[in-house]
């Protein structure tokens, strides 16, 4: 009887994480059809006060000059702009440096300040809220260490707001020289072409917004609470505007930040990202937000599932191959029992149809592109993918607890 009710309870497994697949590719091929999203220019206008905030936490001097640099060199008027850069209580080590940089950014006519976060360090969102204290500007801006900026972003965005929206999200490019840091590269190209401009457009407006280079009024960010204690606030700020009535925007500029250098690394920020997003979800079903929003959002939170889903089917066929040709029939006879009827020739157009279109999809976003050069590690990227839905299975188990990015080896 035991056994029977954890058969039941694993095909109802199987056919929640192929439903999830499934509706991933048609809602992709819907967008793709559809052309309703479009990635905004900001077409200048006049400029207004902006708070940039620099969260630093064990970061290297080098890293947090790369962005600071990037903003050095924005198109942007000094007078109109304010840096504050925030320290941790408990890293203490870093504020000598975060105040050297400061006084870097004020002789190059840029008001700047340190502040530093008193609570125990939680996550990034603590960070920001307690900068969010001190923000004097209208708009409030968010970086990392690593980002390098296009010279233009402050001036696109703040006219992008002006046009009545609240917050917006921009294109975040993770570039490395190892073969993970290029397969990083590559998701993020793909997700940015595809996935979250699909995930706009059946939220109704809404989806993630990349915590590297958020772009939202201050009198609004002070309205919705600030940042949410989560894993991935950023994502989370989708929420609060929807239950605000609030409109977010998709702005074009690509900001590109280090991926990390190790595999170790790399697997623990998606890890964080992972949970960040299943915190999200139970976020989600506490809100107040419309029904349109609320299935777009669903879809976003659960998408790590995609992975899950992806694993689980490559596992079981290639386990049953694999058993067939060694004339293993226990493992052949529990897959088939497994995937009884239906199931089993849907897993199989997941297995053959469904990886071979998301490797086209990929293909595509990456096609006649700058980025056209990463087309070798396509045919990795369904391994990689692999490797990932382990880490979303091991993300929903472990504790939600807040890593930072090892972006150097």
């Amino acid at each position: 009887m035991m056994l029977e009710f954890l058969l039941i309870v694993l095909q109802v497994l199987i056919v929640f994480l192929q439903f999830v697949f499934t509706l991933s590719l048609i809602i992709a091929v819907i967008y793709l059809l559809s052309h309703k999203v479009e990635w905004k220019k900001g077409e200048g206008g006049e400029p207004t006060t902006v708070s940039i905030v620099i969260p630093v936490y064990k970061e290297r001097e080098e890293s947090v000059m790369v962005t600071v640099n990037s903003i050095l060199a924005q198109d942007y008027p000094r007078d109109k702009m304010e840096v504050i850069l925030v320290g941790e209580r408990d890293e203490q080590e870093s504020l000598p440096m975060l105040e050297r940089v400061s006084g870097l950014i004020e002789k190059h006519g840029i008001r700047s300040r340190v502040v530093v976060n008193e609570r125990k360090r939680s996550g990034k969102g603590a960070a920001l809220n307690e900068a969010l204290k001190h923000a004097k500007g209208e708009v409030f801006v968010a970086f990392d260490a690593d980002d390098r900026i296009p010279p233009s972003y402050l001036m696109d965005g703040v006219s992008l707001l002006k046009d009545g929206y609240a917050a917006l999200t921009a294109k975040v490019y993770r570039e490395g020289d190892n073969p993970t840091a290029k397969l990083l590269h590559m998701d993020t190209v793909f997700y940015y072409t595809i996935g979250l401009p699909a995930i706009y457009l059946v939220a109704g407006g809404y989806s993630a917004i990349s915590g590297e280079g958020l772009m939202i009024k201050t009198d609004i960010l002070r309205e919705v609470g600030g940042f949410p204690d989560v894993l991935t606030e950023d994502a989370a700020m989708a929420i609060k505007l929807s239950e605000k009535g609030y409109k977010m925007a998709l702005l074009g500029d690509v900001i590109v930040e280090k991926a990390p250098e190790r595999l170790a690394n790399h697997l623990k920020q998606r890890k964080r990202w992972f949970g960040g997003y299943f915190e999200c979800f139970k976020m989600l079903l506490k809100s107040k937000v419309p029904l349109r929003h609320f299935f777009g959002l669903l879809f976003l939170y659960l998408s790590p599932l995609n992975l899950v889903s992806h694993t689980v089917t490559m596992s079981s066929f290639v386990a049953y191959w694999i058993a067939w040709m060694f004339g293993y029939t226990p493992i052949t006879n529990f897959i088939i029992t497994l995937y009884a009827g239906f199931l089993f020739y849907w897993g199989l157009f997941i297995f053959f149809i469904g990886n071979y279109f998301l490797t086209m999809l990929v293909v595509y976003s990456i096609s006649d592109t700058e980025y056209e050069w990463l087309m070798p590690y396509t045919m990795l990227f369904l391994f990689y993918w692999y490797i990932l839905g382990l880490v979303v299975v091991y993300s929903i188990f472990a504790p939600k607890v807040w890593h930072k990015t090892e972006r150097w080896s």
